[in-house]
């Protein structure tokens, strides 16, 4: 089976959050960092504790700690809001593929019938035979050509001028 590719995350979602317009940048380097990991993990709904947000944004212990305060509010707001756009996107994937996996299985049923239906109806067509009588009366025509002792008994007078002797052929 294929891998399955990513969900692509909404970005506008994080983007266009009412803190991100007014963040430092280090702020909004933070965010997108943990947002984006979040949405790459599978938006797992156990709480991120300090230790793995800091080694998720990638910045200094003491770094950290001035940034920690500012930062908890905002993710509390938009960690839950990822996690539901990410179960509605997976809701639909899943009944997509499921949609998906139906309709082959279907169309698969379907192939199989006319692959049999098409055998039975060939087989018929094969096994049907033409239907004569057993013994069917010969067609014997009498103008055909005589046997030759006939023939000679035609054509013994010279004077005979009967037309049986010209027509007895055709």
């Amino acid at each position: 089976m294929a891998k399955i590719r990513p969900l692509p995350m909404p970005v506008d979602l994080v983007l266009t959050h009412r803190a991100m317009f007014f963040c430092s940048g280090a702020t909004y380097k933070v965010i997108l960092a943990i947002t984006c990991h979040f949405w790459a993990a599978g938006c797992p709904s156990s709480d991120l504790d300090d230790e793995s947000l800091a080694s998720l944004a990638r910045t200094g212990a003491g770094r950290w700690q001035a940034l920690k305060t500012g930062l908890k509010p905002i993710l509390a707001e938009l960690l839950p809001k990822l996690a539901h756009e990410h179960a509605v996107a997976q809701m639909r994937r899943d009944n997509i593929r499921t949609r998906m996996r139906d309709a082959a299985e279907r169309g698969r049923a379907t192939m199989a019938k006319r692959r049999m239906d098409s055998t039975i109806l060939a087989f018929e067509k094969k096994t049907k035979k033409l239907v004569t009588p057993d013994t069917a009366t010969r067609y014997v025509n009498p103008r055909a050509v005589m046997r030759p002792d006939k023939l000679a008994a035609i054509g013994k007078l010279p004077t005979d001028k009967t037309d049986a002797a010209r027509f007895s052929d055709k």
